[in-house]
């Protein structure tokens, strides 16, 4: 390579690396190419609308706006889904009557701009640990990846679940690499971990995952600090939800944590492959041993008041068909990382899934051994991904529940797409 060339490319490697309109600008290419690729899919390809859209968000959405307030269909408190995505709908709602646009301009408008932050937050969760040119691979990776956009144009809580996930362990990881212990930082951490709760309640346990995190990977940090840092989180965390707890308790919601539709999910889980009441479902094979389980789980179903029932029920299938449980978890096992709800589509999902699976497990080992910020990395992203595999068992297992672990995941694919050697970014 001529000698020009050479300092031509230096100059724009380090002009990368001191840049700070990378993130602006992968998210202005995500949001383009996002809207490019939706607008030239075919109509007969795109998703259908999220159901708990349909029948639930969308409806909330227009009571607060037109003043019932946070009513169900029957007239009841809606204490079925936390509050954080039918507000936010709300104020898309408010916009599109005050912007005299259709609502659906407005909430598309806001999806492509969710997905541009998501793909912003996985480039810097990548450069917190790698140069420039890898973090932008990551980004890029992750702009390009099927499920995400799939996801997204359901229009169900997701999209805007991510931007706040992921912006929460962006600071976190960014004060680890800094070796920042403000107090704010942290109560900052705690209080984006619970507005990312009330959107979803998957989310329910991650200031207690962040604070394992924070525990094990600041070794270096004096355990006093830890402790208190843990406490501010977790207070950040308290403050976010503690207004929403207390409606719910008031409204029917005692002994309930974010919602009351736990229940209802874990029954789904154990019986999805014989939920009469889900007609949309195509029907999914398991082995006999297995359905059995779920077909006397389901036919009890009426009976399972508490989580109580549940685990009686289920400890009962396990003293007569303790094999056949355990094949029915395994199967919900591997179910987590390609299946859907619908049922439809999934082995051409596993297909897609199967590579990016394959590279991520390569990513975390390299991650490991590259020791640093990198490893530390890995470290959390394995435990953040173990946490949502553990609450995708307990409920419906399929891979729109793993996606914000997937985006996650991205941020460590340059450890796999380049040699171990490859160099990281400097503190």
């Amino acid at each position: 390579m001529p000698v020009t060339n050479r300092r031509g490319l230096r100059a724009l490697l380090a002009w990368l690396d001191r840049s700070p309109w990378l993130p602006a600008i992968v998210f202005i290419a995500s949001i383009l190419y996002s809207t490019l690729l939706w607008s030239l899919l075919p109509a007969s390809l795109r998703p259908g609308i999220n159901l708990d859209y349909v029948a639930s968000y969308q409806l909330l959405a227009r009571n607060i706006l037109e003043g019932p307030g946070l009513i169900d269909r029957e007239g009841r408190p809606a204490i079925r889904y936390p509050p954080g995505y039918p507000l936010i709908l709300t104020g898309i709602f408010a916009a599109s009557d005050g912007l005299n646009m259709s609502e659906e301009t407005v909430l598309s408008a806001f999806i492509f701009v969710c997905l541009g932050l998501t793909s912003a937050f996985v480039f810097l969760l990548a450069r917190t640990a790698w140069k420039p040119l890898p973090a932008l691979a990551s980004s890029l990776l992750w702009t390009t990846y099927p499920f995400g956009l799939w996801l997204a144009m359901q229009r169900g809580s997701e999209s805007s679940f991510m931007v706040v996930f992921l912006g929460a362990l962006t600071v976190f990881w960014r004060a680890q690499l800094y070796k920042r212990r403000a107090l704010f930082i942290y109560f900052s951490i705690g209080l984006l971990l619970g507005i990312a709760m009330l959107i979803r309640p998957i989310a329910l346990g991650m200031g207690l995952v962040v604070s394992a995190i924070l525990w094990f990977t600041a070794r270096g940090t004096a355990a006093y600090l830890r402790l208190s840092l843990i406490a501010v989180m977790l207070l950040g965390n308290l403050v976010a939800v503690l207004p929403w707890q207390m409606w719910m308790y008031t409204h029917g919601g005692k002994g309930m944590l974010l919602s009351t539709g736990g229940k209802a999910s874990m029954v789904d889980g154990l019986t999805f492959t014989v939920n009469t009441d889900r007609a949309y479902r195509l029907e999914i094979s398991v082995p006999a041993e297995a359905r059995a389980v779920q077909q006397a789980i389901f036919d009890q179903r009426e009976s399972l008041k508490s989580f109580g029932d549940i685990a009686r029920v289920l400890g009962e299938q396990l003293r007569i068909r303790p094999l056949a449980v355990i094949q029915l978890y395994a199967i919900k096992a591997a179910r987590s990382w390609y299946a859907s709800d619908s049922g439809r589509l999934e082995k051409v999902a596993l297909v897609i899934q199967v590579p990016y699976l394959l590279l991520v497990l390569l990513a975390l080992g390299r991650s490991w051994r590259c020791g640093g910020i990198a490893r530390q990395m890995a470290v959390g992203t394995a435990f953040i991904a173990l946490y949502f595999w553990a609450m995708t068992l307990l409920a419906l297992s399929i891979l729109r529940y793993m996606i914000p672990v997937m985006a996650l995941t991205f941020a460590l694919l340059p450890a796999a797409l380049r040699p171990l050697s490859v160099e990281q970014r400097e503190p």
